[in-house]
């Protein structure tokens, strides 16, 4: 205990007795006045029920500045270790920003180099695409100027050649028309020597005169007129040998033309080539005088059928197609009629020639 004539605050201390007086701030600032002096006065009349329970306020209060104290200290520890991190990682994010800034000025630098080089690539391929298309606007240029040429060539070797192949085809015409006259002269002169032969003459000459026309198929046209001229120029001595008789030069068979143990098949005119016996017929034979006859010789041993029929019939072997049956042993056909033998005995029967001109 202090003496009466200060005052003293009771703080908490570790010694024996428990319990000491310090000075009290208020005293202190004061310096000892009169305030200080009622305050004595005032602790001297307390008693002591009531200083102990002063002291236990002031323990009180104590330990809660302690403990505020140590939260203070821990709070501050704790924000000193939370500077010192973030600090460190202050430091760190610096380190990581002075590389990045490194890493953007090589990046920057590269793309500056990188821009340049594009630039300098992009003029180059302006420059080559330009000259590009330059050639190409020449060569094409020149295409169409040689193309335009050889047209122009072609069509004019396209026109020499027409003519030259008209040239040479009017010579091989005229070189058939010659060789057909000479075929016909030939005809005329064996027709004179050989007057019962004529028709062989005629179907020989013909046929030479096809088998001639036909090699060429450039020349069908030319062809087919050279066979109506050589069978018109061959028909002259023709009709003059036969102007006696039109039904024998109309019949089906050469005149005098014996039907034995042979099949035979002729069909009218007997002389003119089969694709044109139909046109021959009609200009010659006056159709609407005659039928155009086809006879028809079964021939073998013993007796044989004898058919003469409508060679135009829409309906051939009809009833209205068959102009004559006949059976016969033999047979001789005239231009007129047609003489049958119809008995081993030699029995002879004439009959009257289906083609005859009616009168």
């Amino acid at each position: 205990m202090s003496d009466a004539g200060s005052t003293a605050t009771p703080v908490a201390s570790n010694s024996s007795k428990g319990v000491t007086f310090a000075p009290s701030p208020l005293q202190s600032s004061n310096g000892g006045g009169g305030k200080n002096l009622m305050d004595a006065s005032s602790d001297a009349e307390m008693s002591q029920d009531e200083l102990r329970s002063t002291l236990k306020d002031v323990r009180s209060e104590l330990a809660q500045a302690r403990m505020d104290l140590s939260a203070e200290k821990a709070i501050r520890k704790r924000k000193e270790k939370n500077l010192v991190k973030l600090a460190k990682q202050l430091n760190t994010r610096s380190t990581t920003l002075e590389e990045q800034a490194q890493q953007l000025t090589a990046l920057e630098t590269r793309y500056e180099s990188t821009k340049k080089e594009l630039d300098e690539l992009t003029v180059r391929h302006e420059k080559a695409t330009r000259d590009y298309h330059a050639e190409i606007t020449d060569q094409q240029t020149k295409q169409r100027e040689l193309s335009r040429q050889h047209d122009g060539r072609t069509a004019e070797l396209t026109a020499e050649h027409g003519r030259q192949a008209e040239e040479l085809r009017r010579q091989v015409l005229q070189s058939k028309l010659d060789a057909d006259k000479l075929r016909m002269q030939i005809a005329q002169m064996q027709m004179a020597a050989e007057p019962q032969h004529a028709d062989r003459v005629v179907d020989r000459t013909l046929r030479e005169s096809m088998a001639t026309s036909s090699s060429s198929s450039r020349s069908s046209a030319s062809s087919g007129s050279i066979v109506v001229l050589a069978a018109g120029l061959l028909l002259i001595p023709l009709l003059a040998y036969f102007a006696s008789s039109g039904d024998a030069m109309c019949a089906p068979c050469s005149p005098g033309t014996k039907l034995d143990g042979s099949t035979f098949v002729g069909e009218a005119p007997w002389w003119a080539p089969g694709p044109s016996k139909s046109t021959v017929f009609s200009l010659l034979c006056s159709p609407r005088d005659r039928m155009r006859a086809r006879i028809e010789w079964s021939g073998g041993s013993g007796m044989s059928k004898l058919l003469v029929v409508d060679a135009d019939a829409e309906v051939p072997g009809s009833k209205q197609a068959l102009l004559l049956e006949k059976k016969a042993m033999r047979a001789t056909i005239d231009g007129q009629e047609i003489r049958a033998t119809v008995s081993a005995s030699g029995k002879a029967e004439n009959i009257s020639a289906p083609w005859r001109k009616e009168a």
